[in-house]
């Protein structure tokens, strides 16, 4: 039940958020990444990467926010997911720092620990 609750402060957050946009202010990368966190946080993988996507659009590194949802996948057991974003972000430029390794780490333990690879192995990075 407090999960329901929760679930319906996030949605409220957001109509929030869509009225300030609404009314042409811009958001900074201290409020993306508190939906990025609250999203990540219960698991909603899918819409934190919408909410990176929309950081980028703005012109905004998602840095942090990137290290949050990688972290979420790995929570979710989404091992090639994780994988593939981190890929991705080191494609396009985003610096790694210690957080991202920590998560990274992390995340291969939990893999580790669940007897599941910690990434795609070769014959999926050919696909």
């Amino acid at each position: 039940m407090n999960g329901y609750r929760l679930q319906a402060k996030l949605n409220d957050a957001v109509e929030l958020l869509e009225m300030v946009k609404g009314q042409g202010l811009e958001l900074d990368v201290v409020a993306y990444n508190i939906f990025v966190s609250g999203f990540t946080r219960f698991g909603e993988v899918e819409r934190t990467l919408d909410f990176i996507n929309d950081m980028r659009l703005e012109g905004l590194e998602p840095h942090q926010a990137t290290d949050d949802l990688i972290s979420g996948y790995f929570k979710a057991k989404l091992f090639k997911k994780a994988h593939d974003l981190f890929s991705h972000m080191k494609c396009i430029g985003v610096k790694a720092d210690v957080k991202t390794y920590t998560v990274q780490i992390d995340g291969r333990l939990i893999a580790a620990l669940l007897g599941m690879p910690h990434s795609p192995s070769k014959a999926d990075q050919k696909q």
